[in-house]
């Protein structure tokens, strides 16, 4: 559970208890037992903020894990590339030798 500050007109700080897992619905629904409008509309707000928070914090994640995986791969292969030139080069200084 979190909570989340509700201005109310009279400017006293109350605070509504929102669960982690609250539908948009059920904010409504608590919003909805205050008498001011802009609360209901500051709840509605807040979660929203809440869900795209999580949702910033979720696709940062994935960013940095393929950042990871792209710079893992490509030090892979470059790897690889300088091992092919150097076989290249063995087979041709070879193929000069015997020449």
């Amino acid at each position: 559970m979190k909570r989340i500050p509700q201005m109310l007109s009279n400017s006293v700080i109350h605070s509504c208890t929102i669960p982690k897992n609250a539908s948009l619905t059920s904010v409504m629904d608590i919003s909805n037992q205050t008498d001011d409008f802009n609360s209901y509309e500051n709840l509605q707000l807040l979660y929203k903020l809440k869900l795209l928070n999580e949702e910033s914090q979720h696709l940062f994640s994935k960013t940095e894990k393929l950042e990871r995986f792209y710079e893992r791969t490509v030090s892979e292969n470059i790897k690889r590339l300088g091992c092919n030139l150097k076989s290249i080069l063995n087979f041709i200084l070879k193929k000069n030798e015997s020449q």
